[in-house]
């Protein structure tokens, strides 16, 4: 009978367990799946293990099938605008229509920008309580995610800026 466990660590993906048989575990994260068999001489000819292995296919072919399902793909997000694109629409935006697509592109880039910026802040944090001698060489590794962090706020920023902008010309006030 599988036994199934779940267990999530600190600053890593929860993770997900599968004891088939005493020796022979699936390890699951995200959409990956780790096998692990305490003895390979076991799983040949057992027909318990075959069993196992059946019920673990099972397992993990209904995993990711609901994880699939799960994804949502919007057309705006899945085909990221090169900047020859961006520069040849801004060039030719004329309509509300227009507009407002760029102004889209703008709020992607600011949440893409903001979600990085995020990212870098918990990284800074991280590197802040490491107290490591003070005679460490410039840049240090906390001063390299702070700058990195105010890059990307920037970034977003300067993207909220121009998004503001296109939506202003799509509503057509002044």
């Amino acid at each position: 009978m599988p036994i199934l466990f779940s267990s999530a660590t600190h600053g890593c993906a929860p993770r997900t367990a599968v004891i088939v048989e005493p020796g022979f575990t699936i390890f699951l994260q995200d959409h990956y799946a780790l096998l692990t068999v305490a003895n390979p001489k076991v799983v040949l000819g057992d027909t318990k293990m075959n069993r196992a292995c059946i019920i673990a296919t099972l397992f993990l072919t209904v995993r990711l099938a609901a994880a699939a399902q799960s994804t949502v793909t919007t057309p705006t997000l899945s085909a990221p605008m090169s900047s020859h694109k961006l520069h040849n629409a801004i060039k030719s935006a004329q309509s509300s229509a227009q507009y407002k697509q760029l102004a889209t592109y703008y709020h992607q880039q600011e949440g893409i920008y903001r979600a990085r910026a995020t990212e870098e802040k918990i990284e800074e944090d991280r590197r802040a309580k490491v107290n490591v001698a003070s005679y460490q060489k410039y840049p240090r590794p906390v001063d390299s995610s702070r700058y990195r962090y105010e890059m990307f706020s920037a970034d977003a920023d300067r993207a909220a800026v121009q998004a503001a902008h296109w939506d202003q010309l799509a509503t057509g006030t002044p």
